[in-house]
């Protein structure tokens, strides 16, 4: 961080003293100068460009109204996570069509795990696109478990 507020300072965008904190150790204070709040602007209106070039949402996409967890078949240690087999269940759900679609996990490899405790949660479109989902995970979870 002290590299970057140094950088900070040597643009004159920042100027630091020295003064108390307040537990009364010696500290230094860095407060932004008028040049930094310019050059502030200047970069946050760069941000917004970048966002708006890649697509703005107007606001963020709530999560499904039908989730339900997959649960570990046993006990044990997480020794792979098949991505294949997961986005598949995620598609079977609704995504990527339906952005509140997908699947969440909730371990990863090399947890260790008991029976009965979720191992991801899949989040779907409709009770359709959810039950669907679910059928495939119970064939195949995309969890190897040891």
């Amino acid at each position: 961080m002290y590299p970057a507020l140094q950088r900070l300072a040597i643009n004159g965008w920042v100027r630091a003293e020295w003064g108390q904190s307040d537990n009364n150790r010696r500290a230094r204070f860095y407060h932004l100068t008028a040049g930094g709040r310019k050059q502030l602007k200047q970069e946050a209106a760069a941000f917004e460009r970048i966002v708006d070039a890649q697509g703005r949402r107007d606001s963020p996409i709530e999560p499904s109204r039908f989730v339900r967890p997959v649960k570990a078949a046993r006990s044990g240690v997480v020794t792979e996570i098949n991505s294949w087999t997961i986005a598949g269940i995620a598609r079977r759900a609704g995504a990527p069509m339906d952005k509140s679609a997908g699947v969440d996990l909730l371990c990863r490899e090399s947890a260790e795990i008991r029976s009965g405790e979720p191992i991801y949660l899949v989040h779907a479109g409709s009770e359709t696109d959810l039950v669907t989902a679910l059928a495939d995970a119970e064939q195949d979870s995309g969890y190897t478990i040891a």
